[in-house]
């Protein structure tokens, strides 16, 4: 999405002041290497961080960031992230297509992290 799409996008629903960044191997403003779960995590908590009101994080992308990084960094990642999120007023959300991902890790994710359905 170009950033002039994405501008009236947000606009549209009120949100101009929300920080957004793309999971990419493209280098720009804004952009985070997948590979970069390190520099992923701290840039979250810093934003947890950032003055005492509640935060949400919605985290799309996750299976891209397991065929990058493997399953157990991730679920590392995704583990700290909680911890974090539990110590600093924030509620993190992440979809999760089951179909691509294996069964013993949906399993997994579903026994460290509470399950939300939209149905």
């Amino acid at each position: 999405m170009s950033p002039e799409h994405q501008g009236t996008c947000l606009k549209k629903l009120k949100l101009e002041q929300t920080p957004i960044l793309w999971l990419t191997k493209i280098d720009g403003e804004g952009n985070i290497h997948p590979l970069r779960l390190e520099f992923l995590l701290q840039t979250l908590v810093d934003f947890m961080k950032s003055g005492d009101t509640p935060k949400i994080i919605l985290l799309d992308g996750i299976e891209y960031l397991m065929v990058e990084n493997g399953f157990e960094p991730v679920f590392k990642f995704l583990a700290a992230l909680n911890d974090y999120a539990l110590l600093n007023n924030t509620i993190i959300l992440v979809p999760l297509d089951e179909s691509a991902v294996e069964k013993r890790h949906a399993n997994l994710l579903r026994r460290e992290f509470r399950e939300i359905r939209a149905d």
